[in-house]
């Protein structure tokens, strides 16, 4: 019988470097519709990246990049303030750039170019010194991401707290 799940491609080389400075230029002051629109962007790439990367048994980018599409998803918003977001668009830029430059140049170098059909594996028994690098940046990242998520969290609450405490009605009533 044959095996129903294909391998699935990633996207192209050119969509992940606009999305990696789109993140970059969302650090600067933008109109707000661009902001808008990169939620839409980044929620897309990094859903469809997790997606292959799950199919394809990679489990610590897959889940990296479902991290930040739930982040940057535009159904149920996450509010943040600014600083917050800025942190997380260094995050989603070093995200899709580290891959693109880790992983797949990295795939690019295993397969040789006049026998495209040979699989050979991503990091061989002789590469464990680059193993162990890869999954220090793969923990690393992991670390940023969720230290960056626990930070947005405790300023939200932060944020929120210091508004409750800005509308009470603080006045003194007369004496009698």
């Amino acid at each position: 019988m044959k095996d129903r799940r294909t391998s699935f491609e990633l996207p192209p080389v050119w969509l992940s470097w606009a999305v990696g400075i789109a993140c970059l230029a969302a650090i600067l002051d933008m109109p707000y519709g661009f902001y808008q629109f990169l939620r839409l962007v980044v929620t897309g790439y990094a859903a469809y990246v997790s997606y292959v990367y799950f199919r394809n048994g990679g489990t610590a980018i897959a889940w990296t990049f479902a991290f930040l599409a739930l982040i940057y998803n535009p159904i149920f918003p996450i509010a943040m303030t600014k600083g917050v977001h800025a942190i997380f668009n260094l995050l989603a830029a070093a995200a899709v750039l580290g891959e693109l430059y880790l992983i797949r140049s990295r795939v690019a170098q295993a397969l040789p170019e006049p026998f495209p059909a040979v699989e050979l594996p991503l990091i061989g028994p002789d590469d464990r010194k680059d193993f162990a690098k890869f999954l220090a940046r793969e923990i690393l990242i992991i670390i940023i991401v969720i230290g960056g998520a626990i930070g947005a969290f405790y300023f939200g609450v932060q944020a929120y707290q210091s508004s409750q405490n800005e509308a009470r009605d603080y006045t003194v009533a007369p004496r009698d």
